[in-house]
């Protein structure tokens, strides 16, 4: 996880303020309305429906997905930038990592270099026997929707269909444990909270996706 340069930082591995539910509706709407590119979309009233999420699928999308991590937990959240990108981002592609991305628009192909239309991301990484979630991160126009929901489950439906898992395995911080639990996944008693980048954490599991 980032380590954080300030004590404001709500967590590392996924926005507090991007998961928690919010009525911006409203907002998110208009936002959708104003995209150039998608000036014909109509903005449904479930918004969960005018969300495309995929896989990244070349550098410049990954490159989209980088700047997002770099917006959300260094520029607003005060994380150390060099900690964020790891190891696991670079080569690109690879079998064990996959980078999902979440943009406006029910067209598979809608997000390209359009930094615009990308609205959240998140890492999973493959582990033996088991997928790791990490790096889930929510643009600003994008937040009171359940993105974080969406892509959590993106993610563990990937792991089952691409990597043939059936468990998914996270390191959540204490203050976004609630989230997570509302997604199904469940506080590992025996490893308890530790430290992590110098904030308390918990191992988080969902077993039988």
């Amino acid at each position: 996880m980032p380590r954080k340069t300030s004590s404001s930082c709500s967590s590392s591995i996924a926005c507090v303020r991007a998961l928690e539910p919010r009525n911006d509706s409203e907002n998110f709407r208009h936002f959708l309305s104003k995209l150039v590119h998608l000036s014909m979309l109509v903005v449904p009233e479930d918004l969960s429906s005018s969300i495309a999420v995929r896989p990244a699928r070349s550098d410049a999308e990954l490159d989209l997905s980088k700047a997002m991590r770099l917006e959300v937990f260094s520029n607003e959240q005060d994380f150390d930038p060099a900690i964020d990108i790891d190891e696991y981002d670079s080569p690109f592609p690879r079998e064990d990592v996959a980078h999902l991305i979440a943009f406006a628009g029910s067209d598979a192909g809608a997000a390209d270099e359009n930094a615009e239309s990308l609205l959240g991301t998140v890492r999973l990484i493959r582990k033996d026997g088991f997928a790791k979630i990490t790096r889930l991160a929510v643009g600003k126009e994008a937040r009171g929707v359940q993105l974080g929901r969406r892509l959590v489950f993106a993610c563990e439906q990937y792991a089952k269909d691409t990597w043939n898992l059936s468990r998914v395995d996270l390191s959540a911080q204490h203050q976004v444990r609630g989230f997570y639990e509302k997604c199904g996944y469940v506080y590992d008693e025996d490893k308890g909270y530790y430290d992590e980048e110098g904030w308390q954490h918990c191992w988080m599991t969902k077993k039988a996706i």
